[in-house]
């Protein structure tokens, strides 16, 4: 079954027809009309499921409506940083003169479907304030602070006060299943809605239903569906990153029951997208099936691994079986092979599909920026996603499962190989798990996302990578992890750590408690073990840092080697032989575009001094890696238009990490024959992740604001000279005369007298 949107939130005309997604999309609330009552006065029973409602009080409009003290102003924003501005101004307060608030206010519209069997399931998000309860033909589907003020009685079906009485509107999801109690009908079927005011005297009024989907089944043989094999369902597929750059993981959702398999073929000359396999050296992997959750309705888990890979080689490859039938033939290339050979790969920071409130238009720009970047950089190794691959937390659901649908959909997708991160809106379903096929996964890190969502590694021509999951919060199991991950490649040529928060940062979730956290003790463990570069997601405002010293404060030293490019106020953009210890963080902003952060409101429209170069143009943006034995290279591009979805490839940041063949960096590896440390337990008490904390915590850390600016353009800072703590020993660094000389003395004294015992007692 695909999770398939049919827009239930009805429009101009009155109602709609639900159809196959593929032919109509989801509509958005401000698309839609309603009829409402915002005078206080109770509607005659039937209003809910009535298909015609008549008589004065009722008044037709589009969302989003509201009031603040009276008039159109807005409201703050909701969890996704959305600005809550009503389109539609409510009535707030009685008209007896009292200046009371209005307790309730009324809304429904209706909606046909064409197919009422093939429903399965309803989802939906209602941005709301102070409370709101949502019925289907008079049978409520959702229902959010449905309360009393400061108590537990429900207030649906009352003219009561109540709700959450929060300062910004909340979202609420929608996601009911026992669609038997709703008695769908073809035409005329109610969508209702209670919005209730906290109190009396309440400043504001909110109601914004973003949407609300019919999930039905569908044919998996439909031409619609992404996959079109000749017999079962196939969907999903992932080439996932191998444990080194000869191998391939593969994953993919199927209806078969039966055992599958992957097959592939390197490519002749004379072959053009759309081909069937080749017939003449075709190698075949046997995959292991894992029943699915059972929001994936009938799709069972395949998974595989294909080692032997030869360099700049191009593949086509199918998964499937001849009993149940194949996916289509997809291909992917190989790039330059060995340690220390060159290589370019992908970094997208949060796709999140569904966190703009429109899951269909999320996907659309997610296929734009994705397949962008990959006609751009068509020898990119692997793509990496730090995190929040969808919007839905939680358990798994329909509209979890349509979301990752749409995660999969770019044609790009089943060329590139994949890396993931699991992030906050990763890590409570197993649906994570379902989609991905990771390697070398540790017995660290492991969350509600299941197996998939623990700490792995994997080496690319020498390149160690290290991916944490940030969603636990034990810092001791991260590190003997990495310990672990670094005695078992003890020659990597660089040290790359990857996970989902971003402990240098500078939006939304710079003040959180977790992320301060991160920030002052994981920071000195990555500067131990000799990390190189850390790269993070979850603040959806692009950040570069400088190099940063354990205490996460720009290296004196490194910054001395600095080459600047305008002048002593510029961000450098590249630093030579960099001193142990010191570590480059980046931050990636939204590569889908779903969602965007602003600076964060405790700094004072001043930027941390870490931060040598931030950019938010609400705009998606990718990044590119190139690396050599000898060189790390990050390059940040936008990918499109945020407003017109046009695809563009605009540069935008660089930064180059060089190590001279002369004068060689030596990282502190931990010896192969140490056996680590097992990690302290009960652990570094930390806060727990797993949510998307937006809240104004107390300001983590030191900073200095070096320079002012809008919060949407780039800056440069200036690299302070004063530093706290101790600075790491370096090559060339001289000790004082004295206590030397006076350890060898006592040395010699020393051994003079075990030589004169020894021949006394002889």
């Amino acid at each position: 079954m695909l999770a398939v949107v049919l827009a239930v939130v009805v429009f101009a005309a009155g109602s709609i027809t639900a159809q196959a997604a593929s032919e109509n999309p989801v509509i958005a609330g401000t698309a839609t009309t309603w009829q409402y009552v915002d005078n206080g006065v109770h509607p005659a029973d039937g209003w809910q499921t009535s298909g015609v409602v008549t008589g004065a009080d009722w008044k037709s409009a589009a969302g989003s409506f509201g009031a603040k003290r009276g008039e159109i102003a807005s409201l703050g924003q909701n969890a996704a940083g959305k600005d809550c501005m009503p389109k539609t101004l409510l009535t707030q307060y009685k008209s007896d003169g009292s200046g009371d608030d209005i307790p309730v206010y009324f809304f429904r519209t209706t909606f046909d479907v064409a197919d009422v069997s093939a429903v399965k399931a309803i989802t939906g998000s209602v941005d709301y304030d102070d409370a709101a309860i949502v019925a289907i033909n008079g049978q409520v589907i959702g229902e959010f602070d449905n309360h009393t003020k400061d108590g537990a009685d429900p207030i649906y079906g009352t003219d009561n006060y109540g709700g959450s009485n929060a300062s910004d509107p909340k979202t609420g999801e929608v996601n009911f299943t026992d669609v038997a109690k709703l008695n769908l009908k073809p035409t005329g079927n109610v969508i209702s809605v209670e919005l209730h005011n906290g109190r009396a005297s309440s400043s504001d009024i909110y109601l914004d239903v973003t949407n609300l989907t019919l999930e039905t089944s569908v044919d998996p043989t439909d031409p619609d569906t992404p996959d079109k094999p000749a017999k079962a369902g196939v969907k999903n597929v992932f080439v996932n990153i191998g444990s080194d750059e000869t191998q391939r993981n593969f994953n993919w959702l199927s209806t078969a029951t039966g055992a599958g398999k992957v097959q592939y073929a390197v490519v002749p000359s004379a072959f053009k997208a759309g081909d069937e396999l080749p017939a003449d050296g075709v190698k075949t992997v046997n995959a292991s099936r894992t029943d699915g959750d059972p929001v994936s309705a009938g799709y069972a888990t395949y998974r595989a691994t294909a080692a032997g890979f030869a360099a700049s080689t191009t593949y086509a490859y199918r998964v499937g079986s001849d009993d149940e039938g194949w996916s289509s033939t997809y291909t992917f290339t190989t790039q330059a092979q060995g340690s220390g050979g060159a290589f370019s790969f992908l970094i997208a920071g949060d796709p999140q599909i569904g966190a703009g409130g429109n899951d269909e238009q999320d996907g659309a720009k997610w296929d734009v920026s994705i397949n962008q970047a990959y006609a751009q950089v068509p020898n990119a190794s692997f793509l990496l996603s730090v995190g929040d691959q969808v919007n839905k937390t939680g358990a798994a659901t329909l509209r979890q499962q349509a979301q990752y649908d749409l995660f999969a959909k770019p044609a790009a997708m089943r060329s590139l190989t994949l890396a993931t991160d699991v992030g906050n809106h990763d890590a409570g379903s197993v649906l994570y798990t379902s989609h991905y096929n990771l390697p070398n996964l540790s017995n660290y890190g492991a969350s509600k996302a299941g197996a998939e969502s623990a700490d792995y590694w994997f080496t690319y021509n020498g390149v160690l990578f290290m991916s944490l999951n940030s969603n636990t919060s034990d810092l001791s199991a991260h590190q003997f992890f990495m310990e672990q991950a670094i005695a078992a490649n003890p020659k990597a040529t660089w040290k790359v750590v990857t996970f989902h928060h971003a402990p240098f940062s500078v939006a939304s979730h710079y003040s959180d408690t977790q992320i301060k956290n991160l920030r002052a003790n994981l920071t000195p463990i990555l500067s131990k073990l000799g990390i190189d570069v850390v790269l993070t997601g979850h603040d959806h405002y692009y950040t570069r840092s400088y190099m940063l010293d354990a205490n996460g404060n720009p290296s004196t030293s490194a910054a001395e080697k600095y080459t600047y490019g305008n002048g002593s106020d510029a961000a450098p953009t590249e630093v030579t032989n960099p001193v142990d210890g010191d570590v480059l963080y980046i931050t990636a902003d939204s590569a889908s575009g779903s969602k965007y952060y602003a600076l964060n409101d405790s700094l004072g429209g001043k930027y941390p001094n870490y931060s040598a170069y931030s950019w938010q143009q609400n705009n998606p943006s990718i990044i590119v890696a190139d690396v050599t034995e000898n060189s790390f290279s990050l390059k940040m591009y936008q990918t499109e238009d945020d407003n017109t979805q046009v695809a563009q490839w605009t540069p935008i940041d660089s930064f180059t990490i060089t190590r001279k063949s002369d004068q060689p960096s030596t990282p502190d590896t931990p010896s192969t024959s140490d056996t680590p440390n097992a990690p302290n337990q009960p652990g570094t008490p930390n806060v727990p992740g797993g949510t998307d904390n937006n809240g104004a915590n107390q300001n983590g850390g030191n900073w200095n604001g070096n320079m002012t600016g809008k919060a949407d353009n780039g800056h440069a800072n200036q690299v302070s000279s004063s530093k706290s703590g101790k600075k790491l020993p370096q090559t060339g660094d001289t000790f004082p005369v004295g206590p030397v000389i006076a350890v060898a003395v006592v040395a010699a004294v020393a051994i003079g007298l075990g030589v004169y015992l020894k021949t006394r007692k002889n």
